[in-house]
């Protein structure tokens, strides 16, 4: 059990060693903001390292309303410092002071590189990949205060799939809405087509009529036919009018 502690122990001091460079730092914030996205909205509302204003904005999620960017940040240097034991009150102030300092710089650049652009909507997330630094962030009332008058809104992993439950929903309903107003569609042009159908239909009824009431009257004039030439073939058909004596044939 022990030599796993310290297997253990070993592989936590490797992987805070990488976290320690800001580029390997930043590389594991956008895969991890990548996998919650893929997580949690379908593959054709989101893209990753999308171009915004001549740079590149780590996610974007594409809405109805507009587009909402999403910035991966890892403050963690100033924060990790004021954590180191045996400092005194004032340095870890100080660090602490650094760290504030460090999150305002941050969504001013978010601010400036994605919301002033105007291509997408009047707020953005600044994706925090650690809940204890993204913790320390929201406790400083004035610090959540100035991001959120900024259009900034920090969201950690966990706030982040809470707020993509919401936006997956309204997806949902989008496509159920989509899905009523395409039956609409598809009633509508039934109508229309059944309405040309009833049209031609009843043109053929009229002729049939028509037919029929011809049919009916070569029917009567065939039957009178007919009498005549029985009337002919048993001699009885109608003898010329015989004139009486003394009177001229007219």
């Amino acid at each position: 059990a022990a030599t796993r502690i310290a297997d253990v122990g070993r592989h936590v001091d490797g992987l805070s060693r990488i976290l320690a460079q800001p580029k390997l730092r930043g590389l594991a914030g956008e895969f991890q903001l990548k996998e919650i996205l893929a997580d949690a909205l379908p593959p054709e509302k989101f893209e990753m390292s999308f171009a915004v204003g001549g740079g590149y904005v780590d996610a974007v999620i594409h809405l109805t309303a507009g587009d909402l960017y999403i910035d991966a940040k890892f403050p963690l240097d100033d924060f990790r410092r004021s954590l180191e034991p045996g400092l005194g009150a004032v340095e870890v102030e100080a660090h602490r002071k650094a760290f504030f300092a460090k999150v305002k710089t941050e969504i001013a650049s978010i601010r400036k590189k994605y919301l002033l652009q105007g291509t997408g909507l009047d707020f953005a997330l600044m994706f925090v990949p650690s809940e204890a630094v993204f913790l320390e962030l929201v406790q400083n009332v004035d610090l959540h205060r100035h991001a959120i008058e900024n259009h900034v809104v920090p969201c950690s992993p966990v706030s982040l799939f809470a707020y993509l439950q919401a936006i997956a929903l309204g997806f949902r309903s989008e496509k159920v809405a989509e899905d009523v107003h395409r039956v609409e569609e598809q009633i509508r042009t039934l109508a229309k087509k059944f309405e040309t159908f009833w049209a031609s239909f009843d043109t053929v009824g009229q002729r049939i009529a028509q037919s029929q009431k011809a049919y009916d009257e070569a029917g009567k004039q065939a039957s009178h036919v007919t009498g005549l030439f029985g009337a002919l073939s048993s001699g009885e058909a109608e003898k010329p009018v015989e004139h009486a004596p003394g009177h001229a044939e007219p």
